[in-house]
């Protein structure tokens, strides 16, 4: 029968073992954090890369590093759903 030392220690390990993953993750994003792109941000990217002349720089504002696209100039969002 396996003693409760054993198994105890082997959590230890397995938590050491997965924090050293993260890290290496990490480290090779260079520290980023990545977040995915929401649908309503990839949507109005690509409307984005559909107009060709933007002479007022209307959409500068636009950038798919957002999380959200509600702040961007010429977008409104609903107070509740945030969409």
């Amino acid at each position: 029968m396996v003693g409760v030392s054993t198994v105890s220690r082997c959590c230890w390990v397995a938590l050491a073992l997965l924090f050293w993953v993260v890290v290496a993750v990490v480290v090779q994003c260079g520290g980023a954090v990545m977040i995915p792109m929401s649908d309503d941000v990839l949507g109005l990217m690509a409307f984005k890369a559909g107009v060709l002349q933007d002479p007022h720089g209307a959409l500068e504002s636009w950038q798919e590093d957002d999380a959200s696209p509600c702040n961007w100039t010429g977008i409104a969002c609903d107070v509740v759903t945030g969409r």
